[in-house]
């Protein structure tokens, strides 16, 4: 299980990061609250595929992660995959 964490407690922004082996159902996302504190902080591009895109909502479009499910395997993001601090 990997645990893949965005943001900071000064610096809210991550630029565009790819994880290139997301295990969808086994991995999770972690942001702090100064980043998002809720799935819909988020827009969700290409659920169910083997390449989703999360982007924050923050009004520039600058902040994606890219997630590459692991073996060109689809990943699904819910509410379930993220944990907030």
């Amino acid at each position: 299980m990997d645990q893949f964490i965005r943001g900071r407690s000064i610096f809210a922004g991550f630029d565009h990061d790819t994880i290139t082996d997301y295990l969808d159902g086994l991995d999770y996302l972690c942001a702090f609250s100064n980043v998002a504190d809720e799935v819909s902080d988020f827009t969700i591009a290409g659920n169910g595929t083997s390449t989703v895109v999360l982007t924050l909502n923050d009004g520039t479009g600058d902040n994606t992660i890219t997630l590459n499910g692991e073996g060109g395997s689809n990943v699904t993001i819910d509410a379930g995959d993220f944990q907030f601090y």
